[in-house]
């Protein structure tokens, strides 16, 4: 997403990034995209001094702003969406994509690898959000996570019944 995908090194995310700065505690780093939005990647809790990004999010700052950013509207995911993207086009690139909380403002689409995961067949739990608001009519939020921790804990909770 924006040039970066999970895995990579935050060494990489700082050479597409320069501006990409530490904020918010240890594995938060952002940077502004445009006028109305930021970049935001979380490192894996490693030791050593470059850690694997496991959390891509793109977000608008100004949610109820509903001008131009033509720096911000055209950050891609991997898959091609645009955060000018429509709604139909979210559905057509991740086809499928359920909305997960009906009747909230902005309404949530999530999918992921949950059932991979608990089977084994996945050693990550990958998720993909994106917030839609239907007062602008634009993606608010658009965000990956994949992670092994986060794939542990989903298995331990649904053994356990919480």
């Amino acid at each position: 997403m924006a040039g970066l995908k999970i895995g990579d090194r935050v060494r990489t995310a700082r050479q597409v990034f320069p501006g990409l700065k530490m904020t918010g505690g240890v594995g938060v780093w952002t940077v502004r995209l445009g006028r109305n939005c930021k970049l935001e990647v979380v490192s894996a809790d490693q030791k050593g001094r470059d850690p694997r990004i496991e959390v891509i999010t793109i977000e608008r700052i100004d949610r109820e702003d509903a001008g131009t950013d033509q720096e911000c509207d055209s950050a891609k995911t991997g898959a091609g969406l645009s955060m000018g993207a429509s709604i139909s086009e979210v559905h057509r690139i991740y086809k499928q994509i359920p909305l997960a909380e009906p009747g909230k403002e902005p309404s949530l689409y999530r999918k992921d690898n949950g059932p991979d995961c608990l089977a084994g067949r996945s050693p990550e739990l990958k998720s993909i959000f994106v917030y839609w608001s239907n007062r602008t009519n634009r993606i608010q939020m658009f965000s990956v996570d994949a992670s092994r921790l986060s794939c542990e804990e989903y298995r331990s909770t649904e053994r356990t019944g919480k």
